[in-house]
């Protein structure tokens, strides 16, 4: 088993980071990130780093198993975009991020294996799919804990000395937080290709395992050092439930207290993703009034189960709803959990 030692790790030397040149920063444009939609998933797909092998019909079959992961709503699918490009050129970078089952976890790291991606791709296309579905995630996140796979974590730009690559990388790592975040985990996995790619995660405190070569897949190894393949993981007994380590926040996190439904939860996390509620009923496909009323549904909670978040404000009713608004936002963000499937009264929140 993987969780506890660490078969080669690289050293202090390995973080390569250059100074940022002002000049060329400038540059870069405002970042948003924000979940993928359906119209951004060839653009994805192009992105997908060369030092990922997999077979043709599994390439091929990736948008469909996108798009069903996306209805489902069983993947953090998002992507980095530059508002100064027009659409897709504004796509920088994306992740895509799974839950996997128990038994498919701890088989993989007990002998991890290369081109983990693709393996759980072809698991799919063989109807054995080792990704949860909500219900699952949900029971999972409020019991044993969950598995968290990173099927891609992948850039426009692949030079990480790059100046223009210190913004993007910011934006990245706030959008893995913010996806990622509330979940109760036990061990995060992924593979990432090239040595600066595996430096960069290192540094930011996480394993990083360099597979040994072999031949593999008709050649005579995994060829150069920017596209070999390597292992990134943590696992919850390596990380200390303390407010000092930066990746606690991942594994030791409290239960939700609002019981927020499904419908909710999907108006509150594009809410802080900035959506307007105009943007948020043509997102949903929903009207403006539905998101209207699951806004008053949202309220009606808070005050029920903790109307101390939400002062009584004075002044004109729309003063006051963007008071209520503004004071509810302020605690989702730093308690996401509220955003999290969980299976207390799970036919009532998520069915």
């Amino acid at each position: 088993m993987l969780c506890g030692y660490v078969l080669q790790i690289f050293s202090n030397e390995d973080i390569f980071l250059q100074q940022k040149n002002s000049q060329q920063s400038r540059s870069m444009g405002i970042l948003r990130f924000r979940r993928a939609k359906p119209g951004d998933l060839e653009t994805c797909r192009s992105l997908i780093h060369p030092g990922l092998r997999m077979k043709a019909e599994v390439r091929r079959a990736l948008v469909d198993i996108w798009q069903d992961f996306i209805a489902s709503e069983t993947v953090a699918f998002c992507l980095v975009e530059d508002l100064s490009l027009p659409h897709p050129r504004s796509i920088e970078t994306f992740a895509a991020g799974v839950f996997v089952s128990e038994e498919f976890a701890r088989s993989f790291l007990a002998k991890p294996q290369p081109y983990l991606s693709a393996l759980i791709y072809e698991e799919i296309l063989a109807n054995r799919s080792p990704v949860l579905t909500l219900p699952q995630i949900g029971r999972a996140n409020s019991g044993r804990g969950l598995y968290s796979v990173t099927l891609h974590f992948d850039f426009r730009q692949r030079d990480f000395s790059s100046p223009r690559m210190l913004p993007i990388l910011a934006a990245s790592a706030e959008s893995g937080y913010f996806f990622r975040m509330g979940y109760r985990l036990n061990a995060y996995m992924g593979e990432v290709h090239g040595r600066q790619a595996a430096s960069y995660l290192r540094s930011a405190g996480l394993g990083v395992i360099e597979f040994p070569d072999q031949p593999c897949a008709g050649s005579a190894g995994f060829g150069p050092d920017d596209v070999r393949p390597y292992l990134v993981f943590q696992c919850k007994e390596d990380v200390q439930p303390s407010l000092v380590h930066r990746h606690a926040r991942f594994f030791y996190t409290p239960p939700p207290i609002m019981g927020f439904s499904l419908a909710e939860r999907r108006v509150l996390e594009r809410t802080l993703l900035n959506e307007s509620d105009a943007e948020i009923a043509d997102d949903l496909a929903i009207s403006f009034d539905a998101v209207k009323k699951t806004w008053r549904h949202i309220f009606e909670r808070v005050d029920r189960v903790a109307s101390h978040l939400i002062p009584v404000g004075e002044g004109p009713p729309d003063r006051r709803g963007r008071e209520k608004r503004r004071h509810l936002l302020h605690y989702l963000q730093t308690h996401l959990e509220e955003l999290r499937p969980y299976s207390a009264n799970s036919s009532k929140r998520d069915g």
